[in-house]
C-alpha cells in the first residue's frame, strides 16, 4: 500500500467533500454505469479520476470512495459486493475497481489538483457468503483464519 500526508483536521473541518460509491459512479471510459442494481456495474478508481473536472467544478475539495479492500466474490441472495462493504480480504485490493496503480493514479491526481481523497475504512467485520452458523474462517486470510479471531456471533431480532 501507499500512504501520503493525512490533511489535518483543520483542513477536514472546513473540506467540502463530495462521497462516491465507486461502482456506481463512473467506468474507466467515463460513461455511467448501467446495469442490474444488485450486482457490479463497472465503476472504477479510473473512471473516477476521469470525472475530477466535473467534480472539482461543482466546488468539490475533497472524494471520499467506498472501501477498497477486496469483497466476497459471490453472489449473494442480496447480490453482489460492489459496494465493498463485504470485505473478506483487508490486505488485498477490490479488483472490480482497478489496481493498486489505478488508486495510486487517483490519489495523485486529486492531489495535483489540491484537492484531498478519503477512503472508507471498515474495520469491526469480514464478511463471508455462509450460514452465520457454519463459517469457514479459512477462506480469510491469517491472522483472521481462526474462529478465534473473532467474537461469537450476536444474531440480531428486527422484527423487536
Amino acid at each position: 500500500m501507499f500512504f501520503n500526508r493525512p490533511a489535518p483536521s483543520a483542513e477536514w473541518r472546513e473540506a467540502s467533500i463530495y462521497q462516491v460509491l465507486t461502482d456506481r459512479f463512473a467506468t474507466t471510459e467515463g460513461t455511467s454505469p448501467n446495469c442490474d442494481i444488485s450486482n457490479y456495474c463497472g465503476g472504477t478508481w479510473k473512471g473516477i479520476e476521469n470525472k475530477l473536472d466535473y467534480i472539482q467544478g461543482m466546488g468539490f475539495g475533497a472524494v471520499w470512495i467506498s472501501p477498497v479492500i477486496h469483497n466476497i466474490e459471490d453472489s449473494t441472495q442480496w447480490g453482489q459486493a460492489y459496494h465493498g462493504y463485504w470485505g473478506n480480504d483487508p490486505f488485498s485490493l477490490n479488483p472490480h475497481f482497478g489496481t493498486a496503480a489505478d488508486l495510486k493514479s487517483l490519489s495523485d491526481a486529486l492531489h495535483g489538483r489540491g484537492m484531498s481523497l478519503m477512503i472508507d475504512v471498515v474495520i469491526n467485520h469480514l464478511a463471508a457468503n455462509q450460514a452465520s452458523t457454519s463459517v469457514d474462517y479459512s477462506v480469510f486470510p491469517a491472522p483472521f483464519n481462526t474462529a478465534s479471531a473473532f467474537h461469537t456471533l450476536c444474531s440480531i431480532d428486527y422484527n423487536n
